[in-house]
């Protein structure tokens, strides 16, 4: 997973070289006949800290030099007591980095957490702080006696003259130094937690808190005339305090690169029914411990659209998501920071996009199946519509109608029988009820299958309904003899072509429609094309939607394809379910 990356290998090997730094200089300082066990204790812990917090930064990112800075500060920390040493190399080493941390500790405060130093002012405070640093060290080595001030110690490599001038105008240096560069880095730090989002204040506070303690602590000891004994316990304090200070800047780190945590713990948090959009974003906020993150949707204009073309105020930075480009496209919205670690940032926009497109999968099935339920319930009323119009026109026309010519046949064969010559008038007038008799059952068959589509098959149904069409019909079937197919697709198919054949003649005015039925594999197609005026809306009429409902029941899908002017494509596709 991205964001564990093993480091380089020489980080190991300067930790190493820190460690025994850190072992002779803690055992330097504890052999001063004035230790104070206590604060050689600290700073023995405050520079493993260091170390230890450098070399675990180091590993999660390598690429970020906060790892290798804390290293460094940790190194020159241990340095700094080897000035006390009895062996003249390593007191002169000593006398180099006598504030051989405090360069690398202000550079680090500069550019943590991403390693990098935003501005130029910045970056002229921290080579101030460098050079101060060196100035020092090499003030101290060329020009100070310390056998001489300090009984006991080795004398220096590098030392040209005893000068107590040059030595006490470089503390003065020093000094103003360190309280201006301190002064302003505290500065600094307190202008970036007050602008900073959310994000980068979190990551700011601890590190912010431990050194306004710091200086807090300092500050009075240094500027207030206390006795001896408060002087040491603000000391002591001073240095509880600075072992927070690696803490602090490890905590950052470790929650700004969450590596597998962060997308393990998103995984794990999502519901398995489906999430929403605002349940998704706060999962996501807790995820990557951003409270100002968003989820930006947008439906796409065009296929020229791009996850990349999306834009926000800055400083705010996105992430597209990977959802499905033909129903939207969504962003996060976050702060810029998520960059430093990019691939979890990916790893969880992905696994966000995945949630996304399962919620709008299931959203589009549960719309799919509201469709199916409104439709199963239409055809169910509109059946028993049916069924009460065929009961009510049966009782009230053909059967009074059959009634009353049944009764006039009988009244006949009375009159015949007694040679009444109005027999014939009878005769004439139960033709006309048994005529319209049969005109009426033939208006309540309309919707019925006919006779040659159960005996013959569609296409002959077929054939047989565009003869009685006044209107050019070409009928065209694929392959020429199809099989037999399930009554009920049969029937399906054949009242969609009798449908748009009667839109074809009463609504569209065309001059000529074609009808083709193709058999592939386990698909019927139907296709119905008019040249007629087109504009047929599918959303209105009772018949299109009588139609897409009853191919909708038969589980397959219907088109229509009518621009105005253009004319009328009708297409109903149906799973062939053959008859054994």
């Amino acid at each position: 997973m991205a964001g564990t990356t093993t480091g380089s290998p020489w980080i190991l090997c300067f930790a190493v070289g820190a460690a025994v730094l850190g072992v002779e200089g803690t055992a330097i300082a504890a052999r001063q006949p004035d230790a104070d066990v206590f604060r050689v204790c600290c700073h023995a812990a405050a520079g493993a800290l260091f170390v230890l917090a450098g070399v675990m930064a180091h590993h999660r990112r390598p690429g970020n030099p906060v790892g290798v800075l804390m290293t460094a500060v940790g190194a020159g920390f241990y340095a700094e007591d080897l000035q006390l040493s009895a062996a003249p190399l390593v007191h002169t080493v000593g006398e180099l980095t006598v504030a051989g941390s405090s360069g690398f500790l202000v550079h680090l405060t500069l550019a943590y957490p991403t390693g990098r130093l935003p501005s130029t002012p910045q970056r002229i405070l921290v080579g101030a702080a460098y050079t101060a640093m060196a100035a020092t060290g090499l003030m101290n080595a060329l020009f100070m006696d310390w056998p001489k001030r300090y009984p006991g110690n080795a004398p220096g490599l590098l030392l040209i003259v005893d000068s107590p001038t040059l030595v006490r105008l470089s503390v003065v240096g020093s000094q103003i130094t360190t309280v201006v560069v301190a002064g302003l880095v505290l500065v600094i730090m307190l202008r970036r937690w007050r602008s900073a989002r959310p994000l980068m204040r979190s990551l700011l506070m601890p590190v912010t808190a431990v050194m306004l303690a710091g200086a807090l602590t300092s500050a009075v000891g240094t500027t207030l005339n206390v006795d001896r004994a408060l002087h040491d316990s603000l000391l002591r304090v001073y240095d509880v305090v600075f072992i927070a200070l690696p803490i602090g800047f490890l905590t950052g780190m470790l929650k700004l690169y969450l590596g597998r945590s962060a997308v393990g713990r998103l995984l794990k948090q999502l519901p398995p029914d489906g999430v929403t959009t605002p349940q998704l974003e706060q999962l996501l906020i807790r995820a990557l411990h951003d409270p100002s993150l968003r989820i930006v949707m947008k439906s796409t204009a065009g296929p020229g659209d791009s996850a990349h073309a999306m834009t926000v105020p800055r400083p705010w930075s996105t992430t597209p998501l990977q959802t499905r480009p033909e129903t939207q496209t969504a962003w996060l919205v976050h702060d810029p920071l998520l960059h430093e670690n990019q691939h979890v940032l990916d790893a969880v926009a992905k696994a966000a996009g995945l949630a996304l497109v399962n919620q709008d999968l299931t959203d589009q099935l549960n719309k799919q199946l509201e469709e199916v339920r409104a439709s199963r319930a239409r055809i169910v009323d509109a059946a028993e519509a049916e069924r009460r119009r065929i009961q009510r026109n049966l009782h009230d026309g053909a059967q009074q109608r059959l009634v009353t010519a049944v009764m006039g046949i009988r009244l006949v064969q009375r009159k015949l029988a007694e040679g009444d010559p109005k027999a014939l008038d009878l005769l004439e007038s139960t033709a006309e009820n048994l005529i319209a008799a049969h005109r009426e059952l033939r208006e309540l068959a309309q919707g019925l299958p006919p006779a040659v589509l159960i005996d013959f098959g569609l296409a002959d149904a077929v054939r047989a309904l565009a003869e009685q069409i006044s209107l050019p019909i070409t009928v065209r079937t694929s392959p020429p003899e199809p099989p037999r197919m399930n009554a009920r697709i049969e029937s399906t198919a054949y009242f969609v072509t009798a449908e748009a054949l009667t839109n074809a003649l009463r609504h569209a005015n065309a001059e000529q429609v074609t009808v083709e039925l193709t058999y592939e594999k386990d698909q019927l197609t139907v296709r119905v094309v008019d040249n007629g005026k087109g504009g047929a809306d599918p959303t209105r009429g009772s018949g299109l939607v009588g139609l897409a409902d009853r191919v909708a029941a038969a589980d397959g899908e219907f088109r229509v394809h009518s621009l105005p002017g253009n004319g009328t494509v009708i297409e109903a596709f149906l799973q062939i379910e053959n008859e054994e």
